[in-house]
């Protein structure tokens, strides 16, 4: 299970950019084409978007019931970092923090994971349902020019497509995703592996 905690602090385009792309002047649009930057993000990024990933840095809970063997691969790449990992062990249903000096975290832009060092393992949990929550820290950065311009410009796009066409839309269209944004994004979706 994934909760956001903190969201992005800016949106991964500027509305004056997408203003420039659509040609548009004045701020009578301003509503619609900041509805339409929202939409656009949301329906690329995060556990449900097409990307399976984060744009700008944004703060997660991702919750579980017990450790598996190994490493944890950390969902919402690209990973900036991992604030804590808690759990309730198996004597106590308080909850407790794993120290940070017995994981050892590999951040990629690719996927996140998460290791027990040499000589140490996983605690054991209560085995109740959400015993781990590991809190991280996913996205590119924190400004919106640290995206990169293919996911960008594949953002506008999209909200050129929505804006030309907002009067015939039905809910099907709107799901539909032109090719172009396909072939911009392609090599940023997240694949299981």
């Amino acid at each position: 299970m994934l909760e956001l905690v903190t969201a992005a602090a800016v949106e991964p385009v500027l509305i004056d950019e997408v203003k420039d792309y659509l040609r548009v002047d004045g701020d009578t649009e301003d509503a619609l084409i900041s509805a339409l930057i929202i939409t656009a993000r949301e329906h690329l990024e995060g556990r449900d978007g097409m990307l399976g990933r984060a744009l700008v840095r944004q703060t997660w809970d991702w919750t579980f019931d017990y450790f598996p063997p190994g490493k944890l691969k950390v969902p919402l790449p690209p990973l900036i970092s991992v604030t804590s990992i808690t759990y309730q062990s198996n004597g106590s249903p308080t909850e407790e923090t794993y120290s940070s000096a017995s994981y050892t975290v590999k951040a990629s832009e690719n996927g996140g994971q998460i290791y027990p060092n040499y000589g140490t393992s996983w605690p054991t949990t209560l085995g109740v349902p959400n015993a781990i929550t590991v809190r991280f820290i996913a996205g590119y950065g924190g400004s919106w020019n640290d995206v990169p311009a293919p996911i960008r410009l594949a953002m506008q796009y999209l909200i050129r497509h929505w804006y030309d066409n907002r009067e015939a839309f039905s809910m099907a269209d709107f799901r539909e995703v032109p090719a172009t944004v396909e072939a911009l994004v392609g090599n940023y979706r997240v694949r299981a592996f």
